[in-house]
């Protein structure tokens, strides 16, 4: 196959989920029983397992819709050891469908589902500790509790849960002219930042959220303050260990919001990067994180819980520069 058709496939493929309801996905775990040989790969087995084709199950492995052990699946022909856990993203056209080539038999005969919008969660990326709290690279924590405030969470609500403090709000999550009560989550990991990645396992494996009902909210060193950035998906950490540790553990198909905390008229500093992340804003910056978060972050991550799609997100937020003027 030649590179040029190799991206098309890849593009249209990435189209395909960009375009599949939220609420058509569902989410299937399980136990490999057996070690699998070449003859048995793991498109076979997810394939078997879920009762889809296999053409399905390798768009599930290469769209990574299938973790391995809490990581992100990237080959069919990878082999699992027995007693591997595997943890499968399918779309209700692809479960419904046993045939081997992925055919529409009985696609005409599917009654129109119900909209019943799944949980979400809203992470935000923090240390621990009173001498973190104010400092850029707990912005993430800040961004939690600018979207608290404005759905009326108060101290009470928040409770320990899943190595993290856990409050659950309900949304009314929207698709087209339809409407529906759906849980919201609001996380922030215990610990230090760079270990975010083993409490947001355990809260996406216990309320078994889908990677694509994942917010994660943290720093970037690499934008502007009064800048957010948006994105629906990727395995890039860009040297942030936090995100690094997110990824590790629960794979890439999280949705990120990015808040810039570099200075906003100078290049981001190039020496003695932990000790500009883990200080605190300068007095001048400080209403321009405030605008940031109540015009920007939280109205974004508020968005994202009712059902808006991470291009609308896109769309509406990224471009947004916020100013102290």
């Amino acid at each position: 196959m030649c590179p040029g058709m190799w991206l098309s496939l890849r593009r249209a493929a990435w189209a395909r989920i960009a375009a599949t309801p939220r609420s058509r996905f569902a989410t299937t775990s399980f136990t490999t029983s057996e070690s699998l040989t070449s003859k048995k790969r793991l498109d076979v087995v997810v394939a078997e397992h879920c009762r889809v084709s296999r053409t399905a199950a390798k768009a599930a492995i290469s769209e990574g819709r299938v973790l391995l052990n809490s990581v992100q699946a990237s080959k069919s022909s990878t082999a699992v050891h027995a007693g591997a856990q595997i943890e499968v993203e399918l779309a209700g056209d692809e479960a419904s469908s046993d045939d081997d080539g992925g055919g529409e038999s009985g696609a005409g005969s599917r009654a129109a589902r119900p909209f019943a919008p799944s949980a979400v969660a809203v992470v935000g990326l923090g240390n621990n500790g009173e001498m973190f709290d104010g400092s850029r690279h707990n912005v993430g924590f800040a961004a939690l509790d600018a979207i608290a405030s404005s759905l009326g969470v108060g101290e009470r609500q928040w409770s320990a849960a899943f190595g993290g403090q856990l409050a659950t709000v309900s949304v009314v999550a929207r698709r087209g002219d339809e409407r529906a009560e759906r849980d919201g989550h609001l996380f922030k990991p215990h610990g230090f930042i760079n270990s975010s990645g083993a409490p947001l396992l355990q809260l996406k494996r216990s309320l078994r959220l889908r990677g694509r009902d994942v917010m994660v909210v943290y720093d970037e060193l690499a934008l502007p303050l009064g800048r957010v950035r948006l994105r629906a998906r990727g395995s890039n950490d860009a040297g942030h260990n936090g995100i690094k540790s997110v990824i590790g553990h629960i794979g890439g198909s999280f949705v990120r919001l990015r808040i810039g905390v570099a200075p906003p008229h100078s290049p981001p500093p190039s020496s003695g990067i932990l000790k500009f992340v883990l200080g605190r804003f300068r007095p001048d910056e400080a209403p321009v994180r405030d605008a940031v978060l109540a015009e920007s972050a939280a109205p974004a991550a508020l968005d994202f819980a009712r059902g808006a799609t991470a291009d609308e997100l896109m769309a509406k937020y990224n471009a947004v520069r916020l100013t102290a003027e």
